[in-house]
Order: C-alpha cells, then sequence, then structure tokens
C-alpha cells in the first residue's frame, strides 16, 4: 500500500495520498496547501493520482486544489454538492492569516471584537466553500476504487453542511500497526478532539449525530479502525469511546 501523510500550511492541515502498491494508482484527500510538496512526493513515489478526494470545502483543505488539478489534467475531482458554491471568490494570500485566526479559535487574542464579523464575512466570500464543480458528486453509500482498495462515503455533517468521511476495511496495515481499516474524517473527530461547530454552516446537533450514528454505532467500523483526521495525529475508534473529552456527546 502507498500512504503518505503530508501536514502542510498554516491550520497544519493533514493531506494524505494513498492508494495501491500495485497498480500505482492513489487518490490524494484535502491538498490545503504546500502543491509543491504534495506533487514532488507523488513524483518521488511514481504514483498515478486518479482521485482528488474532498471531506470538505474549507479555505485550509482546498486552498491548493488548482494547482493540483493544473498539474494532473486527468484527475477527478470528488466532493459533495453541499460543498459547492460558483460564486465564491478565491482567496488572497493577505486573506489566509485572518481566517486562520478564526478557524483556529484565537478570536479573543488575534482579532479584535470589531473585526470579527469582517472576518466571518470574509470566511463566507472566499473560504467556505468550492467553487471547481466535481467530476463527480459524492454521497452516502458511494464507492471509491483506488486500485485494489475500496472507499465507501459516509455524508457527516456537522462541521459543514457537506463534510464527508472516507472509510475502507481493505486496509489492514499502517506504518507497521495492525488495524482492521481506516477512515479519513475530515474536520469531524480529530484525537481528543472534535470539529468545530460554532462557524458558518456548522451544526453542533448534527456533528455529534454524524459521529454517533456514522461512525461509533457503524456495525462496519471496529474499535481498531485508524482515524486518520483533518488536523493532529492518529487515533483509533476505541481510543476516542474512552478518552475523547467530549465522548459522552456520541457514545
Amino acid at each position: 500500500m502507498i500512504f503518505r501523510k503530508l501536514t502542510v500550511g498554516p491550520s497544519d492541515t493533514n493531506s494524505y495520498i494513498i492508494g495501491s502498491n500495485i497498480t500505482k494508482e492513489i487518490a490524494i484527500i484535502d491538498p490545503g496547501f504546500e502543491s509543491d510538496k504534495i506533487i514532488d512526493e507523488i513524483n518521488k513515489i511514481g504514483a498515478i493520482p486518479i482521485a482528488i478526494l474532498l471531506t470538505h470545502g474549507h479555505f485550509d483543505h482546498t486552498m491548493h486544489l488548482n494547482n493540483i488539478l493544473k498539474r494532473f489534467p486527468d484527475i477527478e475531482l470528488m466532493y459533495n454538492k453541499k460543498e459547492y458554491n460558483s460564486l465564491q471568490t478565491d482567496l488572497k494570500e493577505q486573506d489566509i492569516e485572518i481566517l486562520v485566526d478564526l478557524m483556529d479559535d484565537k478570536k479573543d487574542n488575534i482579532i479584535q471584537q470589531n473585526n470579527k464579523k469582517q472576518a466571518i464575512d470574509l470566511l463566507i466570500r472566499k473560504g467556505l466553500y468550492v467553487n471547481i464543480k466535481a467530476d463527480k458528486w459524492l454521497n452516502e453509500g458511494d464507492i471509491i476504487k483506488i486500485g485494489e482498495f475500496n472507499f465507501k462515503v459516509l455524508e457527516t455533517p456537522g462541521h459543514s453542511p457537506g463534510s464527508l468521511s472516507f472509510y475502507s476495511k481493505d486496509i489492514n496495515e499502517i506504518r507497521g500497526h495492525l488495524i482492521e481499516g481506516v477512515i479519513f474524517t475530515g474536520d469531524l473527530l480529530f484525537k481528543r478532539n472534535v470539529g468545530e461547530f460554532d462557524i458558518p454552516g456548522g451544526d453542533e446537533q448534527l456533528l455529534y449525530q454524524s459521529i454517533k450514528n456514522k461512525l461509533m454505532n457503524n456495525p462496519d467500523i471496529t474499535d481498531r479502525f485508524k482515524i486518520c483526521a483533518g488536523h493532529w495525529g492518529y487515533t483509533t475508534i476505541g481510543e476516542e469511546k474512552i478518552l475523547n473529552p467530549f465522548r459522552k456527546y456520541f457514545i
């Protein structure tokens, strides 16, 4: 199996490269920033990128999407249609610091109270959605085949309306650790944390319902599933059932 985690950009977003050592086909999950770093890694592996999978449309997961599409013109872009907005305008570099501070919940320290509205307006206009149409709109239950691996799509809203998670039972080892599957959760569930919901498009109740119904109570997903989240380190479903400080809301 081909597996790489690249932590990129000012929000330390986890971008993933995953695929087959047999066919060399790979998917790129959430190419947020530092597209050169992602492209260099793909070239080093000698892989064939066939899909970009977006867990959601927020800028820190999609900022360098265009660069990847230009470099690999045959690649297919896949995400949920609720994350698409053709009127969304492109972010400029000077916008990034404001939005990173907002999304990192540093509003009180970095952004003065009278500038919060301006930052949120900027997020809504430029940072929430993808303005490039997907080659394939993804919905609950869709199967994405990457080499010999099948990834199943879960609709997991809460952090954003069209947030998705991708899981596979075909992967039984990552970096020497034996597992029973892997799930890419985007900004739904992290190691010892959950995704933000107090932002435009977020919904606290939906977020906890998504974690409970789609992950914790999913008969396909066991405690030994590796969680590869959009930020921070690896964890497992079993660990989060026991150690996540918000577990009372989703267990």
